[in-house]
């Protein structure tokens, strides 16, 4: 009912490997630009590939501390040499991003799941630091929660101002950025402090219960719900995606991440049948998508993409028409 035409064409294959959270390959075979990614007609669904890098790092890291387990003495892996490993992976992570990307922006390492493992790794590695029987010491504790405002700041506005494509990400930066934020996490976790208070308001913890959701949504809303589709002026129609995430959001941890996270329906066989039945029926609804309408010509306007009905079909570009002023 929304998509483009160049949207339809896609969205089978998109949707598909969105489900089984292998996007990012999906994109990188594609050939997808993610640096480009407010241009064109893009897939409702291209910011999924960061769940996928994700969802395929928490399922392979349990099974890479049980193979340091297995080699390690007696197979017993305790902290210091798991967090051992981990480090580790953080160099190598970090040396095969250097490698891949040259050192500068690159779409296949800024999606690749195999490039973004020091990442992983350095959220794992502050996971096994703050396990069960670790204490920061008091006067490390102090200093955590006085730099915490500075970092907090620091990582705000390295949001907002450094674009994908700056080559000092690609160079160490992305792993540089992934163990500061795990600096603020160890900060915010010890007994008190300002960005310890001010992460515990309650409208930051509600958007925190929420957030995988408002992820989900919030772009396919940003694309389907354009000012000129609204017929709205740009903030008006800012403040309708907002609410319309928001609202998408609360009842998808409602209807249905509580009561899967509980298992209060989901349980034994019925569970099993659940997600049988929830991935046919997604993958029945994505192979019912209509095909994309031969006759119709996409003509590029004012930034906009028209699509202009046509009886005849679309006749083959030629250099002369190429180059004429449109």
């Amino acid at each position: 009912l929304l998509a483009t035409a160049s949207q339809l064409a896609d969205l089978p294959g998109d949707a598909f490997s969105s489900v089984f959270y292998v996007a990012n390959w999906h994109f990188i075979i594609q050939g997808a630009d993610y640096s480009a990614l407010f241009a064109g007609d893009p897939t409702p669904l291209r910011h999924v590939w960061s769940l996928a890098v994700e969802e395929q790092w928490y399922l392979l890291l349990p099974f890479a501390a049980v193979a340091a387990a297995a080699i390690a003495r007696r197979g017993r892996l305790d902290r210091r040499r798991l967090c051992i490993a981990l480090g580790l992976a953080v160099l190598v992570g970090t040396a095969w991003m250097v490698f891949v990307s040259g050192g500068a922006w690159d779409n296949r390492a800024y999606m690749g799941s195999d490039t973004r493992l020091a990442e992983m790794a350095v959220g794992a590695l502050a996971a096994a630091m703050l396990s069960r029987g670790f204490r920061v010491r008091p006067d490390v504790g102090r200093l955590l929660r006085r730099v915490a405002p500075v970092v907090l700041v620091g990582l705000l506005v390295t949001w907002a101002f450094t674009p994908i494509t700056a080559s000092w990400l690609y160079r160490g930066g992305l792993t540089l950025h992934a163990a500061v934020v795990a600096v603020l996490l160890v900060a915010v976790v010890q007994p008190s402090g300002v960005v310890r208070r001010l992460l515990s308001l309650g409208a930051l913890t509600g958007l925190g219960r929420i957030s995988y959701a408002v992820y989900l949504f919030h772009w396919p809303i940003l694309w389907w719900a354009s000012p000129e589709r609204l017929g709205m002026a740009p903030t008006t129609a800012f403040l309708v995606q907002v609410t319309a995430t928001l609202a998408l959001a609360a009842l998808s941890l409602r209807l249905l991440e509580r009561p899967i996270r509980s298992g209060r329906a989901l349980r034994g066989r019925v569970g099993a049948a659940a997600v049988v039945f929830g991935f046919a029926t997604v993958a029945a609804l994505i192979v019912a998508l209509p095909e994309p309408a031969r006759t119709e010509v996409v003509a590029l306007g004012t930034g906009e993409r028209i699509a202009v009905p046509t009886t005849t079909p679309t006749p083959a570009a030629s250099p002369e028409a190429s180059t004429a002023p449109t």
